[in-house]
């Protein structure tokens, strides 16, 4: 039985988005499909670099344009809160986010 391919985006491109991005590609088992940022220049940039076909600058337009089911919170942990509150309405995907804004934000989560 052959596994499953997930659509993954990746949210907020700076930083250790990168080391996200790496992690899909060799897990065999998800493919990059949107990267969100504000900066639309290093959104596009990362999306060049990692083959990604959509870049979005904005949540809404990511959740109202793609089918995910996953999606990596790469930002700083003041913009993770507020991705996650845009991501808890219904049809979203699960949201994973870096270790790093997790660790930051646990106590407030």
């Amino acid at each position: 039985m052959a596994q499953r391919t997930y659509r993954i985006a990746i949210v907020g491109t700076g930083g250790i988005a990168g080391a996200h991005a790496r992690a899909v590609r060799d897990s065999g088992r998800g493919r990059l499909v949107a990267a969100v940022d504000v900066d639309a220049d290093r959104a596009r940039a990362f999306a060049k670099e990692w083959d990604v076909p959509r870049v979005f600058a904005s949540l809404d337009e990511l959740l109202g344009a793609e089918e995910l089911d996953l999606a990596h919170i790469c930002s700083p942990p003041d913009r993770t809160r507020r991705w996650r509150r845009g991501a808890s309405r219904p049809a979203s995907p699960r949201w994973w986010k870096s270790r790093r804004s997790s660790r930051s934000t646990s106590s407030t989560s």
